[in-house]
């Protein structure tokens, strides 16, 4: 009786022995599974950061060296006083290096009429009316002429108002959820060959990452905007009407252009980076026209 009392125990004991290895071994499987993804987050958040003090580095080298000397008199003074008074949120206006390479698509394109989406204090309006033709100093009076209204009526308005395909340019940085709206009627107003620039639509890089890889903070931080932005870079990618090509690099630089099987002319698209709710017409013309929309 005695032995078989202590062959029990002792079967017990090591049942408990293994048990209690079994689960220590789960445990640290488990931790070892979450050690693994933190690892793999921090390694993700370092290569972001990286690649963000890359781009910032790169960028001011650009703005320094280049952008800065040949800024206009006129856009310089408009973009120190967008940072004297908005601070920080100067930051929706476009750069300067960007600002440049609008004015000289604009330029070798030879624009005369063009439409601006979102405006803020105006430096990518004022970059391209003064790429325009007929310019002195910041003489952009006689290009321009405002009128205030819901964009996509406004748009639609000019339509019946027998504009359809005249213009050569059109720029957005507007409202994010309204894109696919404007991108239709912009369809219409541009003409093939024309092009057209939409702002933000990698939107600091975060259209690409998996909501599990984004902290709340980010989440916050970026807002609806995000999944607005990449329903309409879906939606672009399965346009039919348009080509499209994409610059990975800053907020973003993406183009496409109209497929058109009766001319093998082309409308370009070029996507950039910031926000605004206004659309603006600049036309160097005897009637010219500068609108500005509110949405």
């Amino acid at each position: 009786l005695i032995g078989a009392t202590l062959l029990r125990l002792l079967s017990l004991r090591f049942h408990v022995g293994i048990f209690i290895i079994v689960d220590a071994i789960l445990k640290t499987a488990s931790l070892l599974s979450l050690l693994t993804r933190v690892s793999k987050l921090l390694d993700l958040w370092v290569v972001n950061q990286l690649k963000q003090c890359r781009h910032q580095v790169a960028s001011l080298y650009l703005l320094e060296t280049s952008a800065y000397p040949r800024e206009h008199q006129q856009l310089k003074e408009l973009r120190e006083a967008s940072v004297e008074k908005y601070q920080h949120r100067s930051v929706m206006n476009v750069p300067a290096d960007e600002a440049q390479f609008l004015s000289m698509i604009l330029k070798m394109m030879n624009a005369k009429k063009t439409i601006e989406v979102g405006v803020f204090t105006g430096y990518s309006l004022l970059a391209t009316a003064l790429a325009l033709p007929i310019d002195a100093k910041a003489g952009v009076q006689h290009k321009v002429h405002f009128i205030a209204s819901d964009a996509t009526s406004a748009m639609k308005e000019i339509l019946d108002n027998g504009e359809e395909g005249t213009f050569d340019f059109a720029f957005v940085d507007a409202d994010k959820e309204s894109y696919i709206k404007y991108h239709d009627e912009l369809l219409k107003l541009v003409r093939v060959g024309g092009i057209i620039g939409y702002d933000n639509t990698l939107w600091s890089g975060t259209v690409a990452l998996a909501d599990e890889d984004l902290s709340q903070e980010w989440k916050d931080r970026i807002g609806i905007n995000r999944i607005l932005l990449r329903s309409f870079n879906a939606f672009l990618a399965s346009d039919s009407r348009i080509e499209q090509i994409n610059d990975s690099q800053g907020s973003l630089l993406a183009g496409c252009r109209e497929v058109d099987h009766r001319t093998p002319d082309i409308i370009f698209y070029f996507f950039f980076g910031a926000s605004g709710t206004s659309l603006c017409i600049m036309c160097p013309i005897d009637n010219p026209i500068m609108i500005d929309l509110i949405v």
